[in-house]
C-alpha cells in the first residue's frame, strides 16, 4: 500500500481517512467482492491517492486452458467468491472497472496466459 510496507484488509480503508499515499495497489482482489463492495472500496481508495495499480481479470476469459482453469479455481473457493467473479466476468472484468470509476490508465500489461492484466492508473 506504501512505502513503510502497510499492508490492510481492502475493508480496513477507512481507518486511514486523512493520510495520504504515493501508490495503493490491490491485486487479485476486486473479483472477490460484491459490486456495492467493489464501489466501497475504490471511494476509500481515492480519498487516500491518486495512483492505484490493480491487477485482475479481464472480460470475458479465454476459452483456452487458462480460462477455463481460473473459472475452476474461482468454482472451488466457494459459493460466494464464484458468485462475485461471475458478477465481474458479468459487468466487464478490469476494463469496464477502470472505466466505471473514472481511471485514467497510465500503463498495463496483459498476462502471459491472456486471463487478467495489472495496469497502472491515476484518478481522474
Amino acid at each position: 500500500v506504501c512505502s513503510s510496507d502497510l499492508h490492510l484488509s481492502a475493508m480496513g480503508l477507512t481507518d486511514l481517512s486523512g493520510k495520504k499515499y504515493d501508490y495503493v495497489i490491490m491485486t487479485q482482489l476486486l473479483h472477490e467482492l460484491s459490486e456495492n463492495e467493489r464501489i466501497k472500496i475504490m471511494e476509500d481508495v481515492k480519498k487516500i491517492t491518486k495512483k492505484i495499480i490493480i491487477a485482475d481479470y479481464l472480460a470475458p476469459q479465454p476459452g483456452t486452458r487458462a480460462g477455463k482453469f481460473v473459472g475452476l479455481i474461482e468454482f472451488i473457493e466457494g459459493k460466494e467468491i464464484n458468485k462475485n467473479f461471475k458478477n465481474w466476468i458479468l459487468t466487464g472484468g478490469i476494463d469496464k472497472f477502470i472505466i466505471n470509476n473514472k481511471l485514467k490508465v497510465e500503463e498495463e500489461k496483459i498476462y502471459r496466459n491472456k486471463t487478467g492484466k495489472i495496469v497502472k492508473t491515476s484518478v481522474l
